[in-house]
Order: C-alpha cells, then sequence, then structure tokens
C-alpha cells in the first residue's frame, strides 16, 4: 500500500470548500438581510448561485497562479461571515436582556413560549428587542448593563454583508479567467450527488476483520512465547516484554491489534489485555507513567519476568525500539482478493440496492477498490458513503476521479459528502488531543453551544440534532467506539491529520512546552502549559477567539488563578466556551469581568483530585447567552435571582452542591442533576413543579423536609416524560424529623413518569410502599424499610426487569415475588438479617447474594435445603461478593460476569471420575506388581514406593 500524500496536496481549498454553503451561512445570511430590511429572498438567491458555483469549480484551480490570490480571498470571506455572525449574537442578546429584566418578580416564571429558539420567529423578536435608531446603547434603570457597552449597529452589518458580496463577485470572476470544463459537467456530478443519497444509518456497521487471520496467529504465538534466560538478562529482567507492529497510517495496526486482543481476552489465556498506541509525538517516560496512573502496569510487575506481554502499535518502527519492543511486526498488505470482499462489505451489505442491479454495482465498486490501494481505512470510510448513495451514475463518477489515488484522497473525498453542518463539527475536533476519548454528549453540547447546530423544525431539540450529527460521523467511521462502548468514541490518527487541516487557523492546540505564538485569527483555543501565567497574556491578543480550553498539566509552579482570569476576560469579550481545569484545589473565585464575556454560551470547570469550590459573582446573571455551567460545586456571592439566566439548559453541578434558589423558575432546563429539599424558601418541593424539560436523570434528595403528599404532587414528576432515572433519597436520620406514615405519602405522591427505566429509593422508612413502584423496569432499594405483598404486582410486574436490595434490614423477601413476571436479574447484598428466601419467578436469570447472614448463605449451596431448591432453576448464580466497591453497587444496576452453578457441578463430577479412574487403576498396578514380585523382577520396597506415590497422586486431584 502506498504512503499517504501530505495533506498540502489533497487540496488548499479544504477548509473553504463545503462551508461557504452550509446552511447555517444561509441561516446566517437569511437574518441579516431580514434584519436590515432588504429584500432578503433575492440577495440570498444571489449570493447562493454564486458561492455554490465557487465550491465546484474549487478542484479545477489546485495549480492555477492565481491560488493565493483565491486563498486569501476565501480567508477574508470566512473573517467576513464571523463578523456578521457576532453582530447578530449581540442582536439576540438585546432580546434576552429585554426578557430577563421582564422578570423582576420572585412569583414570574420563565414561559416555555418565550424561549429564544431556532424554530420560533426569530426575526420578529430581533426587531421588538432593539429600537428604529441605527445604534443602541442598552441601560437599565438609567445606567448601563454589566460589562462594557453593547453597541449594536445596522450600518456595521450593513457594511459586514457588502463586503461578503463583493468578495465572492471578485472570486468568481478570477475563477471565470481561468480555463476551467464547463459549468456542466461539473453541476451534472453535483446534481447526482445531491439526488443520490439514501437515507443515513445512525449505526455504523459491525467492524469486519478480513484477511488478518495469518497474522493473528503470528502475533498470538509471539505473545505467548516465554523468553529464555539469555533474552531475559538482556532485557534488563524486566517483569514483561513488549511486542510491536508498525505501518503507515490506515493499514490495520489497531484493527489487528484490537482482532488478537479480543482473541485472547475469550481464551483468557492472559488475566490482563494491555494495547498501546504510539503516535509521531511520544514519550516512552509519559507512555509508561500514564498505564501505571491507570493501575495498568501495575499487576504485571508481581508477574514472573517475561510472563507478561504488551502489544504496541506504532507508524514507525523507531517509536516501537525507543518503547523496548523486543519483537516487532510490520503490517502487511491485504491481497486484492481479501481487500475486495472488505470494501464491498462497507459498499454493498448494508446498501439498498436491487437485486437485479447488484451485479453492476460489483463490478463498478471493483474499479473503485483498485484505486484505494489496499487501505482499509479508504475502504471503511469511502464504503460507507457509496453505502448511503446508491445511485450507479454516482458510484462512476467516483471511479473516474483521481482524487481517490491515494488514501488521504480518499478520506478527502468522504469527507466532502459529509453534510455541511457535519462538517464543521468535524473540523471542530481538531483542538482536542490525539487519540482523546470523546463522549457524545459532551461534543454535542460542545456544538450548540458554538452555534454548529441548527433546526429547521419548531420544536426540535437542538441536543437531539447534534446526536443526529454525531451518529452521522459514526456511521461514516469518522469517529470509532472504543473496544465496542457507545459512550466512548476516538479519531483514527490519519483523519486527525485531515480535520486539522479542514479547520486551518480556525483551530488551534497548544501542547505542554509549546513557547510560540497563536494565529491571531484563530477562534477556537485549546491549551496544556505549565506556564499558564505567561501565556495569558498571549492569549488577551486573540480578539475573535470563540473557544478557550486551559489546562495547567502536572506540577505547576503555582499562580493567582482569579488574576490570570482578570487578565484574560478583560483582554478576550468573543468567548463562547470556557472550560478550565483547576491547578490546584481549593476554592476558585471567578472576577467580576466575566460579565464582559456576553457571548458566552458554556462555562466548565473541572474535578480536581483535591477538591474545587467555584465563586461566582454576581455579574455572571448577565451572561443572557449562557446555556450550560458545569460545576463541582458552586455557589454565587451575592443572593441574586438566577432566573435572569434565561437561556440556561444544562445545570450540571455535584449532588448536592447546588446552593441556588428558585431554581424552578428556569423551565429551559434539560439537566439539573441534583436538587435538595430544604425547609427554606426557594428549596422547597414544589420548584420541581414546571422543569417538564428535564431529560435522563435526576436525583432528589432531602425529602424529609417535604411538606406532604399535596406538595410531592405539586412537584408534578409524571409530567417529566424525559426523565429515564430518578433517584428519591431523604437523609440516614430522616424518622427523627419526618415519621414512617408521612415518607409514604411523600413517595405516593412522587409517582414518577410511565416509561422511567431506573429508580432509587435511599433511607426510606416509610410505613408502606405504592403500587406504582414496580412499574419501573430497574429498582435499587438502599437501607429502605421492608417492601411487603402488594395487590398491584400481578397487573404492573411485566415492567421490572432488575431489582437491587442493599443493606436493608429485612429477615425476609416480599412473599409474592413469584408474580415477577419479566424480572431477570436480582441482586441482595448487605442484608445481614435475612433468614430465607421466597419462591422466586421462572423468569429470574441471574441471582447474586452477598454480605449477608452466613447461614442463609451456605444454606444456598447446599443441596436438599429449601433456599437451594428456590434458586436452582436460575440460570446464573453468584453467592459471595468482594470485588465491587459498595459505591458502584448504588450507581449501576449491571454487576460483573458471574459463574454458573452447572459448571461448578459440572467440575465437581469430572473430579469424581478421575478419582475413580485413579483408583482403578491403582488395582490394575497393585496385581501386576504382585506378578512381578513374585518373579523377582523388581524388589518389594520399590513397589511399595510405587504403590504411595499412586496414591498420593489420586488424592491430590
Amino acid at each position: 500500500m502506498a504512503d499517504p500524500v501530505t495533506i498540502a496536496a489533497v487540496g488548499w481549498g479544504i477548509a473553504a470548500v463545503g462551508w461557504l454553503v452550509s446552511p447555517i451561512i444561509t441561516r446566517l445570511l437569511n437574518k441579516a438581510f431580514s434584519y436590515l430590511g432588504v429584500d432578503g429572498a433575492k440577495k440570498l438567491k444571489e449570493l447562493e448561485t454564486k458561492v455554490l458555483q465557487l465550491e465546484l469549480l474549487m478542484e479545477a484551480v489546485e495549480e492555477s497562479p492565481r491560488r493565493n490570490q483565491l486563498e486569501r480571498l476565501f480567508q477574508d470571506l470566512r473573517s467576513a461571515f464571523y463578523e456578521a455572525e457576532d453582530i447578530l449574537d449581540d442582536v439576540e442578546y438585546c432580546s434576552l436582556e429585554r426578557q430577563a429584566l421582564s422578570l423582576s418578580h420572585p412569583g414570574d416564571k420563565l414561559d416555555s413560549q418565550s424561549m429564544p429558539s431556532s424554530g420560533k420567529n426569530w426575526v420578529s423578536k430581533i426587531h421588538s428587542a432593539l429600537p428604529k435608531t441605527s445604534r443602541l446603547k442598552i441601560q437599565v434603570n438609567g445606567a448601563t448593563s454589566n460589562g462594557p457597552p453593547l453597541r449594536v449597529s445596522k450600518m456595521e452589518l450593513s457594511k459586514i454583508l457588502e463586503k461578503i458580496e463583493n468578495i465572492v463577485t471578485e472570486a468568481h470572476k478570477i475563477l471565470q479567467l481561468l480555463n476551467l470544463p464547463s459549468g456542466s459537467n461539473v453541476d451534472k456530478r453535483q446534481i447526482v450527488a445531491e439526488n443520490s443519497r439514501g437515507a443515513v444509518t445512525t449505526v455504523a456497521p459491525p467492524r469486519l476483520v478480513i484477511g488478518r487471520d495469518e497474522d493473528r496467529v503470528k502475533v498470538i504465538s509471539m505473545l505467548r512465547e516465554t523468553l529464555d534466560d539469555g533474552q531475559r538478562d538482556r532485557s534488563g529482567a524486566k517483569p514483561y516484554s513488549t511486542i510491536g507492529i508498525y505501518g503507515v497510517p490506515g493499514s490495520g495496526k489497531s484493527t489487528l491489534a484490537q482482532y488478537v486482543c479480543a482473541h485472547e481476552e475469550d481464551t483468557i489465556h492472559f488475566d490482563i489485555v494491555i494495547w498501546v498506541h504510539v503516535s509521531q509525538k511520544f514519550s516512552v517516560q509519559a507512555v509508561l507513567r500514564e498505564m501505571i496512573e491507570q493501575q495498568i502496569l501495575s499487576p504485571l510487575n508481581v508477574a514472573k519476568a517475561g510472563r507478561s506481554k504488551i502489544l504496541a502499535t506504532s507508524r514507525t518502527l523507531d517509536a516501537l525500539l525507543a518503547l523496548g519492543a523486543t519483537r516487532r511486526i510490520p503490517i502487511r498488505d491485504l491481497d486484492d482478493g481479501a481487500f475486495l470482499n472488505l470494501f464491498m462489505h462497507y459498499t454493498l451489505d448494508f446498501a439498498s440496492i436491487d437485486e437485479r442491479d447488484r451485479g453492476e454495482f460489483q463490478m463498478v465498486g471493483a474499479e473503485i477498490a483498485k484505486k484505494l490501494k489496499r487501505s482499509p481505512l479508504a475502504a471503511r470510510t469511502v464504503g460507507r458513503q457509496l453505502c448511503i448513495r446508491p445511485n450507479v451514475e454516482f458510484w462512476r463518477s467516483t471511479r473516474d476521479r483521481d482524487l481517490l489515488d491515494e488514501t488521504m484522497g480518499a478520506l478527502w473525498w468522504s469527507y466532502q459528502h459529509l453534510d455541511e453542518q457535519v462538517r464543521r463539527c468535524f473540523s471542530y475536533c481538531s483542538i482536542f488531543p490525539r487519540r482523546r476519548w470523546l463522549d457524545p454528549e459532551y461534543l454535542v453540547r460542545l456544538w450548540v453551544a458554538e452555534g454548529f447546530v441548527t433546526s429547521r423544525n419548531t420544536g426540535e431539540e437542538l441536543e437531539a440534532v447534534g446526536r443526529g450529527y454525531f451518529d452521522e460521523l459514526v456511521s461514516a467511521s469518522f469517529l470509532q467506539p472504543v473496544d465496542g462502548d457507545k459512550e466512548r468514541y476516538t479519531i483514527h490518527d490519519l483523519l486527525r491529520d485531515l480535520v486539522s487541516k479542514v479547520a486551518g487557523s480556525d483551530c488551534f492546540r497548544a501542547d505542554n512546552g509549546w513557547e510560540g505564538e497563536f494565529p491571531q485569527d484563530v477562534r477556537h483555543l485549546s491549551v496544556e502549559n505549565r506556564k499558564l501565567d505567561l501565556i495569558a497574556h498571549k492569549i488577551t491578543r486573540l480578539k475573535k477567539l470563540c473557544t478557550l480550553i486551559i489546562s495547567a498539566g502536572e506540577n505547576d509552579t503555582p499562580v493567582e488563578e482569579k488574576a490570570l482570569l482578570e487578565t484574560i476576560f478583560t483582554g478576550v469579550t468573543t468567548l463562547r466556551v470556557l472550560q478550565i481545569t483547576p491547578w490546584t484545589a481549593g476554592t476558585l473565585s471567578f472576577p467580576a469581568s466575566v460579565g464582559r464575556l456576553k457571548h458566552l454560551r458554556y462555562i466548565s470547570v473541572g474535578r480536581h483530585i483535591g477538591g474545587t469550590k467555584v465563586i461566582l459573582p454576581s455579574t455572571v446573571l448577565g451572561l443572557y447567552h449562557l446555556q450550560l455551567l458545569d460545576c463541582p460545586s458552586v455557589a454565587f456571592s451575592s443572593c441574586e435571582d438566577i432566573v435572569k439566566l434565561v437561556s440556561l439548559r444544562h445545570l450540571l453541578c455535584s449532588s448536592g452542591s447546588l446552593n441556588v434558589p428558585n431554581v424552578g423558575r428556569i423551565v429551559s432546563l434539560r439537566t439539573l442533576r441534583c436538587f435538595r429539599v430544604k425547609k427554606k424558601a426557594g428549596y422547597e418541593l414544589w420548584q420541581l413543579k414546571h422543569l417538564n424539560k428535564l431529560e435522563k436523570k435526576l436525583v432528589i434528595r432531602g425529602l424529609q423536609n417535604a411538606g406532604g403528599k399535596g406538595e410531592a404532587l405539586e412537584a408534578n414528576l409524571a409530567a417529566k416524560e424525559r426523565l429515564t432515572s430518578l433517584a428519591l433519597e431523604w437523609d440516614s436520620d430522616a424518622l427523627l424529623s419526618c415519621g414512617a406514615d408521612l415518607q409514604a405519602e411523600v413517595l405516593e405522591g412522587l409517582c414518577p413518569p410511565l416509561h422511567l427505566e431506573k429508580l432509587r429509593l435511599c433511607w426510606y422508612g416509610g410505613s408502606r410502599y405504592p403500587d406504582w413502584i414496580v412499574g419501573v423496569r430497574c429498582l435499587c432499594l438502599y437501607r429502605c424499610s421492608r417492601l411487603g405483598a402488594f395487590h398491584g404486582w400481578r397487573e404492573l410486574s411485566p415492567r421490572l426487569v432488575k431489582l437491587k436490595i442493599l443493606e436493608c434490614g429485612w429477615d425476609a423477601l416480599p412473599d409474592n415475588m413469584e408474580h415477577l413476571a419479566s424480572l431477570r436479574k436480582l441482586v441482595i447484598d448487605g442484608c445481614k438479617d435475612l433468614r430465607s428466601l421466597p419462591e422466586l419467578p421462572r423468569s429470574l436469570l441471574h441471582l447474586k447474594i452477598s454480605g449477608c447472614d452466613g447461614e442463609v448463605m451456605r444454606s444456598c449451596k447446599t443441596v436438599g435445603h429449601p433456599n437451594r431448591k428456590r434458586i436452582q432453576h436460575v440460570r446464573t448464580v453468584i453467592i459471595g461478593w468482594e470485588s465491587l466497591p459498595r459505591a458502584e453497587l448504588l450507581d449501576h444496576f449491571e454487576s460483573e460476569p458471574v459463574v454458573p452453578e452447572k459448571e461448578k457441578e459440572i467440575a465437581a463430577l469430572v473430579k469424581k471420575l478421575l478419582v475413580m479412574l485413579g483408583l482403578l487403576l491403582l488395582c490394575m498396578f497393585s496385581v501386576i506388581a504382585r506378578l512381578l514380585v513374585g518373579s523377582f523382577l523388581l524388589p518389594a520396597p520399590l513397589v511399595v514406593v510405587i504403590l504411595l506415590l499412586v496414591v498420593w497422586i489420586i488424592l491430590t486431584l
């Protein structure tokens, strides 16, 4: 397989193509023209036509002498679009401020109909927010609002739009001077590409490994080799040895390593399987230190020398040598037949193609495969784009393109065929480190905050649209799941190179040791550096910066955090995203100058191992664009009302650390991790009444402070249909202040939504349980009062699938559990008073009992005991538990794999058979020995010794 071409040779216009006709830009222009009162439709149509022609003709100017001039024009055009975007953002801020100031009374609640939304009449809101003058300085009660004066200028916006038109016209004139192919051919290819796209699946096809069986056998044989003494001495008597796979990017190294690891995990030859990736920039010490910090190498150090192995992959042989690899394997090319099968798997196996046309697609597909130089990565990315466009004309036009002749060209071609919004989201990923695990929820929230996600449908959640973008990247193999985990994804190194070029100067990442200058037009910056006090002044010169992710790393010289933030906030007022990883434990106080960041939508403070408390000034309440606040522990320096944050969607404070009153007035909230009920104004249980957009998980604590069933009903949990997990918690001493009957009334009133997946009750001491409790799928009870029999079990039980009973002082389980017809998993832990088990449902597949009374646990192992009989139909049983920490039991309903009881019985039977066989052999040997002694062939003492040896072997069995 040929080496990939350099990124520069792929196309100088990578960062411009497609982005210019993005719906985001179209929407931006449409808003601007509407605001200015110009005939938006006519102007927009003229611009769209010109920009579309630019996109279609870009490839033809690769070697043009006017290339540099065009590149400059496109940079200017992009900059002009950004300026217009910032002005319109100021306009929307005016609208949000008027809305926030109208909520001046504590009893007011933010109405969902007044929330800013891409699907609502945005333009009319802007007009209602602005006066008819061309320039506005916002004032509140005669004084200017927090931060610097905010000015919105129609004249400035008009100039920007005029600049955009002039740049597009100039670029188009330059293109017309070139001898380019006729537009008809280009247009035809574009029409084929647009009309051939089928429905995009949100699930990537399963990763198929073809043609690597021989390689796998070779690697496995090396892994299982034991070093001889000479090799061990030369390797420095390390308790482990390293085997490396190396080759060019996209050749299948990681896939082969995962293929080997999966095989070894299945065969359980190794207790631990490790896979290390070493990229272009690496430090052997850093790699090993990271592994030790993850507690991966520690088990290897206690093993015998040479018995533990590390399998590493790298682009270069030198990297593996530096890592100390004793055996090194170059990745070989797939043969033509195997590569064609792999390519056809990604193109045809999941495509909606009429069987009568399949032969023609296979013929064209085979010709395309020949151009991909047997690159597995190219097969996957190009194949997925062809799969969702089952149009033979599109496939033929793809076959005829020279761009597919190299791996990087193939990846660039695949990138071109992503939706335009998705391209911008993907380019944003260049600010993250290589091989960084990306969480879908985290990434989507960043995209939404940056304004990359738009929706034309009224009421459609932006996060749902963003997740669709994410799924498209997964489907196209631009994002790959880590070990099959649906919550962790990574970007292949070659695609990482591509995304860096795509992002251009918009995105920049500065790692530890970097001491250069930032690009002056950078918009998204990630900094990990131990000299933040020196870098802060460089950051202040970046007047177009939208994203700032900063981390001080390890072993920093202590700096004054508040002064450093003051420097940054004073110099950079265009930020939309601010993410900080604390460099010291303790309290982090934001300066009042944070109120200057009028565009800010996202504030996140990472968790420090020593704990971090964040103090926010009152000026934060003037950040009307703010969508997300993520702090481990947060408090405001004043008692002002948080209701002013009219755009807040996600309040991600750690459990019990949110000390903010009147949260119930922010009906825009989608995420509220924890709400603590207090006997204090602003913290009542009924504050949850209007938060009906809450989704996923909610924890409610301090329920002993609830007023009764009426207040619980007023919380209106049943209307929160997007919740999937709910935890209801009383304090451990709740019975002292809240009687059992009152607790029961409160619980009855907290009826959750119908389709709730998980429910956890903690320290509940009520006198009874409501019938709705078995209407959930997963139920966890921690230190709760005894669960009795219910009349509603038989009707509601089809929903209950998992049940956990933890540290409850029960002497028996409910006696009608056999009616739980859908129960699959039952976990009982720490129930010291439990004496017997009831009849269990026939549907039960997994049972785990641990930390309970020793007698009841022994009875479950005793054949013939009633408790044993009640569990013998369960397929998987484990008695005794030591491996998981208690906190994990509380937080997760899943448990570790268990050993089936049937397998234990089979093992015991095999052992008995071996003993019987040994006794038979002993009898036969005794007869033979008597004959030998009688014939004087063996002395009698020797025969006795042999007999004793055989007896000892049998007993050890």
